[in-house]
């Protein structure tokens, strides 16, 4: 909602942008932004009151970026690479609000602070390619990444098919 609209972004590797789809899928638009992506994998909204401005955070091959509504891309880190598709940000507040970036390249989990510094949260995660905090009750807030083994027709990398509870002490 909001300035964002009711649509759901798509980050593109094949235009090097993001696809804007309306909740009736049709007709999908192009969503224009100030600079070109290489592969935008990685992206979250962040809360409107939250560390990143209400604006859409892309971790792309060439960085991490936050995107507000009218298009306008910044970047928040530059030097980042080998963001692979795995991107949450926590708004418990138990992993104090930050971007978490993921590789299935390197193994490790980023954390990314708001003045575009960062460390590696976690590593070890042999493959994984999806992240994401939980929703409360029997799941907590804590973060969650799959290492997944796909199947013989679509081998992961280098996963072993399992989900990882992932606490704020890391």
């Amino acid at each position: 909602g909001g300035a964002w609209g009711n649509y759901l972004y798509v980050g593109d590797e094949g235009t090097h942008g993001f696809f804007r789809i309306p909740p009736d899928a049709t007709p999908v638009s192009v969503f224009s932004v100030s600079r070109s992506f290489t592969k935008p994998e990685g992206m979250e909204f962040d809360a409107t009151a939250g560390l990143y401005g209400g604006r859409l955070v892309v971790g792309d091959s060439t960085g991490v970026f936050a995107i507000a509504s009218n298009g306008t891309a910044t970047a928040i880190n530059a030097s980042i690479s080998g963001i692979t598709g795995a991107a949450a940000i926590d708004r418990s507040g138990l992993f104090r609000n930050h971007f978490y970036l993921g590789s299935n390249q390197t193994d490790n989990i980023t954390e990314l602070n708001p003045d575009g510094t960062n460390s590696t949260f976690q590593s070890g995660l042999l493959g994984f390619e999806a992240l994401t905090f939980g929703p409360g009750n029997a799941f907590g807030t804590d973060m969650y990444a799959a290492d997944p083994n796909l199947s013989t027709v679509l081998a992961s990398i280098n996963g072993t098919g399992a989900v990882f509870r992932i606490q704020p002490n890391g």
